[in-house]
Parts: C-alpha cells; structure tokens; sequence
C-alpha cells in the first residue's frame, strides 16, 4: 500500500497455495487508490463467504480500478461458496471505472448472464472483454443476450471468447458492431489529432466517452491521459458555436447569415449564444444530411 508506483496487483494460487495470503490481499485493495490493474488466478476452493464478499465490495466501490483479470479454476479438493457468481455479477453491474474486463471459469446462469449482457450493452467504459466461463452454454448464452439491442453500444471494442467459429449469427452481429466501433475511434483519433472531416467530426460526437478513444490519442500523440483527455475535449468545443457547427456540418462555407424577414421575426442568427448552446445539446454533426 506504501509503494505508490506500483499500479498493477496480481495474485496466483498455483504459486501461493494458501488462503491467508489471498485474503489479506483483497483486504488491503480497497485502500490502494494508485492500483489501476488487478489480475487474480484463485482456486476456487479458497472462494468462502468471506473471501467472495471482499471481492464483491472491492469491485463495486473502487473508482481507480482500470483493468481486471479474474481466472478460477478447481482441482477437486473444494466446493467455492453458493452466489460467488451473482454477488460478482452485482459487482460488475455496479462498478463505474472498469475498462477492461476477463474472466475465466466460473458457471453463471441464466439470470446472471442477463445482467451482464445488460450491463455491457449499456456500459461507455468497457470496451475490452475476454469472457472464458467453465461452460460452453454461458459463452452461448452471453452472446445470444448480448446480440440483442448491442448496435446502440459504441464502447466495445475487443471481445474474446473460446470456439467462436461454432458462436453462430450471434457472433457475427456483435462482431460487426466492434469493426464500427473501431472504425468510428480511428475516425475520431484522427479528428483529435487535426483532421477537420465531417465524418472525422461524427465519429469524436459518437464515441468521445470511450476509453478506447483516450487509448489511441495517447498512442498517436504520445502524450498522457489527462492530455489526451483534455484534447478530446478541445476537440468537441471547436465546432461547438454556430458558425463552426455549420461549417463543419457543410451548411455553410464561412458564416450563417439569414435575410430579413419582413415581419421582423427573429430567424436563426438572431437567438443569442445562449439559446444555440442550448440546442447545440440535442443536435449532432450527423443529424445534417449530406447533399444528395
């Protein structure tokens, strides 16, 4: 806890056979607010009540945690405790700050791969998953879940699973929502970085939120996260005003300008910067249509 360069935590019951060592492990995580990765390889027989709660609570209150690995495996000298799956699902569903997730092992039924596909297809932080369960139906069923309302997600990225050529249509429709996904983060990396295109502009509205995107700023500007952060942000407000919305939308090649109106009634240009922000919040650079 004292260390606090060191941002990655990880614990393996094949090298440390005992369960003190994993439970003062999860004991101590909740107060190492510089740990931003955590990689767990646990027997699943030292998963007691105990142990699973701590794991449950740590994963639901942190803020910093960035990157988890959760690998169970059994070797038939144990039972782990009844509810471990749904108390992690809980977990995850309530967890904020998480961007990549694997999990490997474990046996979820159908209720909790429920709330996992929900939770997925409704997250903007995960956009890196590896799902490995004991069983071959859970891997089935997450994707027949998932394939159901994942085009609204524009945060997954990268999805791994065992035997994905016997995975069906359900595949193929999540795997073309990632090939969008990343399309559009490539797109908007490239706005970030100065190509002003109006479908560079479409992509940054559409995927701004995604860490993926923080990601590829990084790669591509070689700068750090809240640098990368702050450029996105820049990004968005430079054709947040009339004028540049309108240019950038391919309205106007300059400037909006409205002739008068007899009647003298206020057209566009006359709203005040007030009024546009306030509608500038319901439209989007691709809410304007492209000439025919």
């Amino acid at each position: 806890t004292e260390c606090k360069e060191m941002t990655c935590i990880s614990f393996d019951s094949t090298v440390v056979n005992e369960l003190e060592p994993l439970h003062t492990t999860l004991t101590l995580l909740p107060s190492c607010s510089h740990v931003t990765s955590v990689r767990l390889r646990v027997n699943e027989r030292f998963i007691c009540r105990e142990v699973s709660s701590l794991l449950a609570k740590y994963i639901t209150n942190t803020a910093v945690l960035r990157d988890l690995t959760l690998s169970f495996f059994y070797d038939d000298t144990g039972f782990m405790a009844f509810g471990t799956e749904l108390a992690l699902v809980k977990a995850l569903c309530a967890n904020k700050s998480i961007c990549r997730l694997t999990i490997r092992g474990l046996c979820f039924v159908e209720t909790e791969i429920q709330m996992l596909a929900e939770m997925l297809k409704s997250s903007r932080r995960i956009y890196d998953l590896a799902f490995y369960p004991e069983t071959y139906e859970s891997a089935v069923l997450l994707l027949s879940k998932l394939s159901h309302g994942i085009c609204s997600n524009y945060t997954l990225l990268y999805l791994l699973m065992s035997q994905r050529r016997e995975l069906g249509q359900d595949w193929f429709t999540i795997v073309d929502v990632k090939r969008r996904n990343l399309a559009l983060v490539m797109r908007a990396a490239n706005f970030v970085m100065g190509m002003r295109h109006k479908y560079c502009a479409e992509a940054a509205e559409l995927v701004h939120f995604n860490p993926g995107l923080v990601e590829k700023v990084r790669q591509l500007a070689l700068v750090d996260e809240n640098e990368a952060l702050s450029r996105i942000r820049n990004s968005l407000k430079s054709f947040s005003e009339l004028d540049d919305f309108m240019r950038m939308a391919g309205v106007v090649k300059y400037s909006v300008t409205c002739q008068r109106r007899n009647d003298g009634r206020k057209q566009l240009v006359d709203i005040g910067r007030d009024c546009w922000l306030c509608i500038r919040q319901y439209l989007k650079v691709g809410d304007v249509l492209d000439p025919q």
